[in-house]
């Protein structure tokens, strides 16, 4: 039998079986094709765009969940929802990849609801999952370039060709062909469900600096199946550092005019990478900035002060997200329960030990996913990846590794409590006298301010200071 699962959140109420109502879903493709995955549905108060951004705000309301479902033409599927009492709108998807927390919205290729269910007095509940997400338009940049390279690394630790193929983009300053001069290298790594593309604006901006700070641009791509992988190596992302440092850096000396001074930049997971990298090879990197990094002080974003993921010590819910309403316990219940990679599950798969046999989610847990209770056992590995106490455990080496070589930026008001753990960690550096730059951008959260021309000029002005 199919697995069915309801997950309900906030106001929302789940009456008994026998009250529920059924929602019935008809799978109705472009083309004649069956089609595998895990049905989806997104019941909420509020309106949202099926294929936008926007589902983020409201996913956490009511989810339900048809596991390993195989859909034909024209096949129906009977999905009970609970008791809707007030009008929602309701859409569903058919999760075929299982990322569906990455994106919060259709992959390429993944079949949805184009029209919202808007439910009402006597209406019937039938929608159709009637639309297939168009494959990735790549833009055409003439001066940003695709690259991609089969890493021997990951095929030797027995991953398949697509998830051994590293892309990349690389952009050149101007007058690249017209000299011999070399340049230093600029490589950037991008946030949670981001891509090479992401920060495209970004880069047509820090084009026109290259005109009188010239650098190369390496765009790198930090997604593998399990959500971004950080370019660390683990059991299940393989080894991604290694890709990085001994296939990645040494593509772009051989192939272009890189002087040997190259500086890693990233935002949100992606800054947590940055400083990663920098961490483990400092003989490689002259210089790391990141914005809004990942926590880089464990304990204090995961637990808190009671060591519980989920509630606080009077009881009420951690917050991830407070202003989506997102507490840390409907994030990691609603990937339990969609069977899906999301946030949760990329940190798991860069920090935890590996099961690919183990029901649902392939990994050990640092905490009861159902209580929020902490293991200690898996907590004390995850402690092995933390920037703040790898500091204070190696001070001397951390003196020598980042001194005058790391630029830190958080949002004031960053949204996922992040402007905390950054500025505990500057002042971790500051207590051992590791000189380093922190700044907390006014009135910023945790993206709203990367964009502003002033500050993306300051980057750029960082990034070639730190390249020397």
């Amino acid at each position: 039998m199919r697995a069915f699962r309801v997950l309900i959140f906030f106001c929302f109420l789940l009456t008994t079986v026998c009250s529920a109502e059924t929602l019935e879903v008809k799978f109705s493709p472009e083309q004649q094709e069956s089609r595998k995955g895990n049905l989806i549905v997104v019941i909420s108060k509020e309106k949202f765009p099926p294929t936008g951004p926007g589902i983020l705000t409201v996913w956490q309301e009511r989810l339900a969940v048809v596991e390993d479902l195989e859909l034909k033409p024209g096949g129906t599927v009977k999905v009970e929802v609970g008791s809707l009492k007030t009008p929602v709108y309701i859409a569903a998807y058919l999760d075929e990849n299982k990322d569906f927390m990455g994106t919060c919205y259709p992959g390429p290729g993944e079949y949805y609801t184009s029209q919202l269910l808007v439910t009402g007095k006597g209406k019937k509940l039938f929608t159709k999952v009637d639309a297939r997400r168009k494959p990735r338009t790549l833009p055409t940049v003439s001066w940003l370039k695709e690259h991609s390279f089969i890493s021997s690394k990951m095929l030797e630790a027995g991953f398949d060709r697509d998830e051994a193929t590293l892309k990349f983009l690389v952009g050149l300053p101007p007058g690249y062909w017209q000299t011999d001069e070399t340049y230093p290298v600029l490589f950037v790594t991008h946030g949670f469900s981001g891509n090479r593309w992401v920060y495209l604006n970004r880069y047509r901006q820090w084009r026109k600096m290259m005109t009188d700070k010239p650098m190369i641009l390496v765009s790198l791509d930090s997604n593998s199946r399990f959500g971004h992988h950080l370019f660390l190596n683990s059991e299940a992302n393989g080894p991604r550092f290694d890709v990085l440092t001994k296939e990645l850096v040494p593509y772009i000396d051989h192939y272009f005019r890189s002087n040997g001074k190259r500086v890693i930049y990233g935002q949100s997971s992606g800054g947590w990478t940055a400083i990663s990298a920098l961490q483990k090879a400092p003989q490689l990197f002259a210089g790391a900035v990141a914005t809004g990094p990942d926590p880089l002080v464990l304990d204090s974003w995961w637990f808190g002060t009671n060591g519980n993921a989920f509630v606080k010590s009077d009881g009420s819910l951690r917050m991830l997200c407070p202003d989506y309403g997102l507490s840390m316990k409907s994030m990691v219940e609603t990937e339990v329960i969609t069977n899906s990679y999301g946030q949760y599950s990329a940190f798991m798969a860069c920090f935890s030990p590996f099961q690919p046999d183990r029901p649902g989610l392939p990994f050990l847990s640092p905490f009861d996913p159902k209580t929020g209770a902490k293991d200690p056992e898996v907590w004390d590995i995850w402690k092995g990846y933390e920037m703040d106490g790898w500091v204070r455990a190696h001070p001397e080496q951390a003196r020598e590794t980042f001194s005058n070589r790391l630029v830190l930026f958080v949002g004031e008001k960053d949204e996922f409590g992040l402007r905390e753990t950054t500025q505990q960690f500057s002042k971790t550096l500051e207590e051992l006298n590791i000189p380093h730059r922190y700044q907390e951008i006014p009135g910023g959260g945790h993206t709203n301010y990367l964009e502003k021309p002033d500050f993306v000029k300051t980057c750029w002005d960082l990034f070639f200071e730190l390249a020397g």
